[in-house]
């Protein structure tokens, strides 16, 4: 698959939905694969709707998927084998946008909107309850297919291209927690 969220457990490594380039379809796979051996990843679930172009973040119990095309923030726990939940929304619908992880909070950074093209907004969502995400910031270039990072006390946003025009940016945004 290609343009799927990625999370990130203790012990695994997990992949969320994308886009199924032989049948050129969006799926809501979940596969998970054991960070102590080289197998392959299996099927672990599904999100709750299939999208692509979405961003992943992981709590210490949890994985999430959020946006992909809509407003959906879905969540899936690494502690057993099972589907995902939809537990709020983003504060407008987002694809290519940029995740992070705090250990607290989810964020989603960038990103390309059909209601905000020009895209620079930071959405946060809680780990600790279910609900919303509320726009808390903006980076500083509106850009989508950007890369999201994160460290204890930051999110980095980095590279991507313009919403409005050519070619890549070498621009890293950091934003504190």
């Amino acid at each position: 698959t290609a343009q799927g969220a990625g999370q990130t457990s203790s012990t695994h490594g997990y992949t969320s939905g994308g886009y199924v380039l032989g049948p050129n379809t969006k799926t809501s796979v979940i596969s998970k694969f054991q960070f102590s051996s080289t197998s392959n990843a299996t099927s672990v679930g599904n999100l709750s709707s299939a999208r692509n172009r979405l961003a992943g973040q992981s709590s210490s119990e949890n994985g999430y998927a959020s946006g992909g095309t809509a407003t959906t923030i879905d969540k899936f726990p690494f502690s057993t084998d099972s589907s995902a939940s939809n537990i709020g929304n983003l504060t407008l619908s987002n694809q290519n946008q940029a995740g992070h992880s705090s250990s607290s909070h989810g964020y989603n950074s960038g990103g390309d909107s059909p209601s905000a093209p020009n895209n620079d907004r930071i959405d946060k969502f809680a780990f600790a309850s279910d609900g919303d995400a509320t726009d808390v910031g903006n980076i500083t270039t509106q850009t989508q297919q950007l890369g999201g990072t994160s460290s204890t006390t930051d999110g980095y946003a980095s590279g991507g291209t313009p919403i409005f025009g050519s070619g890549t940016l070498n621009v890293i945004n950091k934003f504190p927690f």
